[in-house]
Parts: C-alpha cells; structure tokens; sequence
C-alpha cells in the first residue's frame, strides 16, 4: 500500500468523524450576520469533502496504464 493510499484512508476517515461530530451547541452565534453554527459547520465540511474529493480524484485514483486490474 502506497504512502497516498494511506494519507488517503487517514483523511477520509477524518472527514467521516467530523461529519459524524455535533458542534457543540452554541445557540444564537451567527457567522457572517446570518449562518447559524451549525449550517457553518456542515458547509465547511461540504468545502473539506470537495477538495478531499477532487485530491483524490487526481492523485489518489488514477487508471493503471497497463490494465493491471486487482
């Protein structure tokens, strides 16, 4: 197993528990004058996801030139 297949697992598994993580309730906080706490969270980890997403994409999963299958 390659060190990016590693880093990979190390990190998608990061982004499941901070999906899983509940922010702790701080009711009333609005970031930006109008985004509760917790949709700021979400939409962080959404941003997180995305460039997780697109570094594996271009990294991590590539086609194997030689048709090596399993």
């Amino acid at each position: 197993m390659s060190s990016r297949s590693i880093t990979a697992w190390l990190l998608g598994l990061a982004l499941v528990a901070a999906h899983l993580l509940v922010p702790p309730g701080r009711e009333g906080v609005l970031h930006l004058g109008w985004i509760p706490d917790e949709l700021a969270w979400r939409l962080a980890w959404m941003a997180l996801a995305g460039v997780y997403l697109a570094w594996f994409c271009s990294s991590v999963w590539r086609d194997d030139p030689e048709g090596g299958g399993d």
